[in-house]
């Protein structure tokens, strides 16, 4: 930063030196195509304003707030228990506890990693300071500092970034957090297909939107549970579960990360793990039926029998041709075959119609 201001610096006596607003009365002095009456005091004029430019941008910089012109990473500081998988540019490497060398490991755009069974860690961004712990089974997709991805799992955030907010995303839902605490659960029910989601927060707030619509607001010690049913998709807002206190309890942060952290984020990992539960009354939250299901079967029911009709007519067709060639020219083989062969595709038409009567789409409750 220091070496900046004195480029800048030097940049603008070289601009001064080179250009210059003070002209020696002459003759020749003249301000807008007019020679001005008293020539010697307007060029003091222009000493003086040439002076206080040069001083306004010698002296600017050091009034300016100093920015911090670090280039954004993320680290994994911090592992614990069993090994976890760290999956970048193509390769597999599988790292085992505490063996993360000096440092940490440093995380590129597009890294997953993956925790086993009995195995936890921890990642920090810089500069910001906001810090990940990541529970076991998880599978946790790194882009950036301010886009995350969660294929399932569970981890937890501390954010105390007060400007831009970082973003996760977990399946069907995108939880955008700043300056903040929030814990997120992600799962999907084996042979059912059911994703569920759980989302809480221990301090601050967060935004969130559920299927690209927006979803309800998480306060502190609140806890909002998303499911995808097949007709609908259940929001629930609750206090936050003692389960769930229990467990990040257990689970809390470690000790000092390898990169230093701003205080307010040493007065958060340092704190007493204890987390008090806020007695609160349920809130309901309004849900959205999904009507998607009712209106593929009504069109799966309404184009069987439009298929039905056609293939009955088609018979019907084909039988009446016969009709008319036995009448008009005869008996033959083939007036006999149209109008037995005939009946085959109006039987089908007539039973694909009276099979989907029985289909009966069930409209999704309000």
């Amino acid at each position: 930063m220091e070496r900046m201001e004195n480029r800048y610096r030097y940049f603008v006596l070289s601009l001064f030196q080179n250009f210059s607003f003070e002209r020696a009365p002459s003759k020749k002095c003249s301000f807008a195509g007019r020679r001005p009456k008293n020539c010697k005091s307007f060029c003091k004029t222009n000493r003086v304003l040439q002076e206080a430019l040069l001083f306004f941008h010698l002296f600017l910089p050091l009034f300016l707030p100093a920015q911090d012109l670090s280039v954004p990473e993320a680290r994994i500081f911090h592992a614990e228990g069993a090994d976890f998988v760290l999956s970048s540019g193509g390769h597999r490497t599988v790292y085992q506890g505490e063996n993360l060398g000096e440092g940490g490991l440093l995380l590129n755009s597009g890294d997953i990693v993956q925790t086993g069974a009995d195995s936890r860690l921890e990642m920090q961004f810089s500069p910001s300071g906001t810090v990940i712990k990541l529970g076991e089974n998880t599978s946790f997709l790194f882009t950036d500092t301010r886009s995350l991805g969660l294929f399932y799992g569970r981890l937890r955030i501390v954010s105390v970034n007060e400007i831009d907010p970082v973003n996760i995303e977990a399946g069907f839902a995108v939880l955008s957090i700043k300056n903040s605490d929030i814990g997120i659960d992600y799962s999907i029910e084996r042979g059912e297909l059911k994703p569920m989601l759980r989302s809480y927060c221990f301090q601050g707030s967060a935004g969130m939107t559920v299927s690209g619509q927006p979803g309800p607001p998480l306060n502190e010690m609140e806890l909002v549970s998303v499911e995808l049913r097949p007709s609908t998709t259940w929001i629930e807002k609750r206090p936050l579960e003692e389960e769930i206190v229990s467990y990040w309890n257990r689970n809390h942060f470690s000790g000092t990360p390898a990169i230093p952290l701003t205080g307010q984020a040493r007065e958060v990992l340092h704190s007493p793990a204890e987390i008090s539960r806020r007695n609160t009354a349920p809130i309901p939250i309004a849900v959205k039926p999904d009507y998607t299901p009712f209106f593929l079967t009504n069109n799966l029911k309404n184009g069987l029998i439009s298929f039905g009709l056609f293939t009955a007519l088609g018979g019907l067709f084909a039988q009446g041709y016969g009709m008319y060639s036995y009448f008009s020219e005869g008996y033959s083989d083939q007036s006999v075959r149209l109008i037995t062969y005939g009946t085959i595709p109006v039987a089908a038409g007539l039973g694909i119609i009276l099979g989907s009567l029985f289909i009966n789409p069930k409209e999704p409750a309000p």
